[in-house]
């Protein structure tokens, strides 16, 4: 007070810095698509190995397990795409006839059901920007996951894209959360669920359950790569209700020689370090 009489300028606290604005949800949105379309670069020379352990099960109407399969693959990343060889089924080393045939299999199932833009499991599963401008988005804030700042962003289907294969079907009427990491704007989780039943047989087949959680995360290199999808789906087929779930895990991530998904060579590296044990089996 008496500086105050006396015509003394008085110390004032520093402000505090203003924080900045939160970016709007179509600029998150744009910030992630570029993330995205620079992948090829920033893994340029880099290839990563890891295992895969897909379950998958069919259950009853309470949702125990009724019958239950584990298939094992090793897969090698690059920013141009992957290639994941099938390794082991239930547990047990396969022939090389019996992994052909398989993977044959498995195909066909990608065509059958995968979207008509979805890539082959030899290109890469970046998201892009036909996946991306499917949806519409809304900023809902701000959470923390793993210690790392994310903007949590609600979307909901556009109008139209509901036609083509089951995957273009299901995709058209998906809503839910995406957390994407506010420093690299890379996607860290995603939580997903049908906002309408879906046809995937005339009238003789309807997918109305639907549920799906991404999680993903940072290596210590820097890379982001997916940990766990899991997935539920329920329905009828003709008057029967089926039940079934599936849980992909990834883990094991070693950076591996070769650079090139196409020869294979990665993945046989990757076994031949003995990263990945054939005891191993489960989680």
């Amino acid at each position: 007070m008496a500086a105050l009489w006396l015509g003394i300028p008085c110390p004032t606290a520093d402000p505090a810095p203003a924080r900045p604005e939160s970016p709007t949800a179509d600029e998150i949105v744009q910030r992630l698509l570029e993330r995205a379309e620079t992948l090829t670069n920033r893994m340029e020379g880099v290839c990563l190995g890891c295992r895969r352990l897909t379950v998958l099960e069919e259950l009853d109407s309470r949702g125990n397990s009724r019958e239950r399969k584990l298939k094992e693959h090793l897969v090698a990343i690059t920013g141009r795409g992957q290639k994941a060889t099938l390794v082991q089924m239930d547990g047990k080393p396969l022939s090389e006839s019996d992994r052909r045939r398989e993977e044959r299999r498995e195909e066909g199932h990608r065509d059958k059901f995968g979207s008509r833009k979805e890539r082959s499991s030899r290109q890469s599963q970046a998201l892009d920007r036909a996946l991306l401008e499917r949806f519409r988005y809304r900023l809902v804030g701000m959470s923390e996951m793993e210690g790392r700042r994310t903007y949590e962003l609600g979307f909901e289907p556009i109008a139209g894209g509901r036609d083509g294969k089951v995957a273009d079907r299901v995709l058209g009427r998906l809503q839910g959360r995406l957390w994407v990491d506010a420093d690299e704007f890379e996607p860290v989780r995603i939580e997903a669920e049908l906002s309408d039943p879906v046809s995937i047989g005339g009238f003789l087949a309807v997918m109305d359950q639907f549920r799906m959680t991404v999680v993903r995360r940072r290596l210590p290199s820097g890379y982001w790569v997916d940990e766990r999808v899991d997935t539920h789906v329920g329905g009828r087929r003709l008057v029967q209700r089926f039940h079934g779930h599936m849980e992909v895990t990834q883990d094991q991530f070693a950076v591996v020689p070769s650079p090139d998904p196409d020869t294979g060579g990665a993945a046989q590296e990757f076994r031949e370090q003995g990263r990945v044990s054939a005891e191993a089996g489960g989680r």
